[in-house]
């Protein structure tokens, strides 16, 4: 018997992909810096090294990323949370201006709804990582 079954498409949940094979190349860092400034480097080494497919899963969102905010500075960082170590992740921010805000909102709405359904990786792996606005 099949678990998570629903005879209505729009209701089936996609099968986990599998990441058995990833590996951690430790230049990921300086390749990641070439598109985000880092904070917390070492932190988010060891996040990336313990989340198989995560880094992949960044590179593949960056392009997505870049074409929404093709001229804003970006930042990642690795948030820990104080009491839930599964609630830790990889934020992203975005820097923005508060003259844009209505805006850039509306187009980091449009960003995670097309994050949502891109194909290839696991929800856990998508719901590692958090994007936001951080405004000057």
């Amino acid at each position: 018997m099949q678990k998570n079954f629903s005879l209505t498409q729009k209701m089936q949940i996609p099968q986990q992909a599998s990441y058995s094979n990833a590996t951690f190349d430790n230049n990921e860092i300086e390749k990641l810096s070439k598109s985000y400034e880092i904070h917390n480097g070492e932190l988010v080494k060891n996040f990336l090294k313990k989340n198989k497919g995560l880094l992949e899963y960044i590179n593949a969102i960056t392009p997505l990323i870049n074409n929404y905010f093709p001229k804003y500075k970006k930042c990642l960082t690795f948030c820990e949370d104080p009491e839930f170590h599964e609630l830790d992740d990889i934020t992203i921010y975005i820097n923005s201006f508060k003259s844009s805000f209505e805006e850039d909102w509306k187009k980091l709405d449009e960003l995670e709804r097309e994050l949502f359904y891109i194909a290839g990786f696991s929800t856990i792996i998508k719901g590692l990582v958090c994007l936001d606005l951080w405004f000057k």
